[in-house]
């Protein structure tokens, strides 16, 4: 039994031994199929005794007496395949080659599917990055809002001291308008004059006091709200700084992502 025969009779275990369907085939020296296993899902429309192509990778192989590799697009079969040809040699004499055409379908969809999550990670990365910028100087304003809030509830608490000092004023005003009206009572008719001045600092001190009463009930309030703002702030600040990092682990996350994706896509083109 020839080579060529050899191989014929052993042309579907071979096509078997494929994981993807393939189309297995031999030739003689001049490029004449002498036997084929056809593959299932596409057609080379080759049969025996038809020539094969002069371009293909089984006419290289005959004439540079070497196994030749190509990967051929959909343009070609119809789908992307891998051919791979292999010399025939009888006794050192080139008497033909053994082809086998792969469907390299699986691997496209793989490829391509894998570009697509590349594509799409690096998209959401982007926007995530994006996003933990936006957070991060959303925490640093709201950090700068908080110090300005904790300087107001500081200038507030000043004024207290600034309160008391004219509710004493007016209180001693008060105290002494009380014993200038006295005075002016033990002086009669000539003191009359004193006691308008008396009355009015009295008044004066009378509404010193209530105003400040009024201004005390107002800053407290105030500090009352101011409290709560900053408590507020803080809170939001702590919020903003947690979604940042939180951002920032998702985008770590969808950068070994695309690292995997193009894993795959390399593993896909390997075969």
């Amino acid at each position: 039994m020839s080579v060529i025969e050899s191989m014929a009779a052993n042309l579907a275990v071979l096509q078997k031994l494929s994981p993807h369907d393939c189309c297995v085939f031999v030739t003689n020296e001049d490029g004449l199929v002498q036997a084929i296993a056809n593959a299932k899902t596409f057609s080379l429309k080759l049969a025996i005794g038809s020539k094969v192509s002069s371009s293909g990778a089984t006419s290289e192989c005959l004439q540079t007496r070497r196994a030749i590799t190509k990967i051929l697009s959909k343009d070609v079969y119809g789908i992307p395949a891998r051919s791979v040809s292999i010399p025939l040699l009888d006794d050192g004499v080139m008497v033909g080659a053994m082809a086998m055409v792969t469907t390299l379908e699986s691997q496209d969809v793989l490829q391509k599917a894998a570009q697509t999550i590349a594509a799409t990670s690096e998209e959401i990365t982007a926007s995530t990055m994006e996003l933990a910028n936006s957070a991060a100087q959303l925490a640093n304003n709201l950090s700068s809002l908080q110090k300005n809030g904790d300087n107001v509830l500081e200038h507030v608490k000043k004024t207290d001291g600034i309160l008391r000092f004219v509710s004493e004023v007016a209180s001693n005003s008060n105290l002494l308008g009380l014993n200038a009206a006295i005075e002016a009572a033990r002086a009669g008719e000539s003191g009359r004059g004193f006691a308008v001045v008396a009355d009015e600092i009295r008044k004066m001190a009378d509404n010193s006091a209530a105003a400040v009463k009024d201004i005390n009930q107002i800053l407290k309030a105030i500090q009352s709200d101011m409290n709560i703002i900053v408590r507020v702030l803080s809170e939001t600040s702590e919020l903003g700084e947690r979604q940042a990092a939180a951002t920032q682990e998702i985008s770590a996350s969808m950068e070994q992502l695309v690292s995997s994706a193009e894993n795959i896509e390399k593993l896909s083109t390997i075969y």
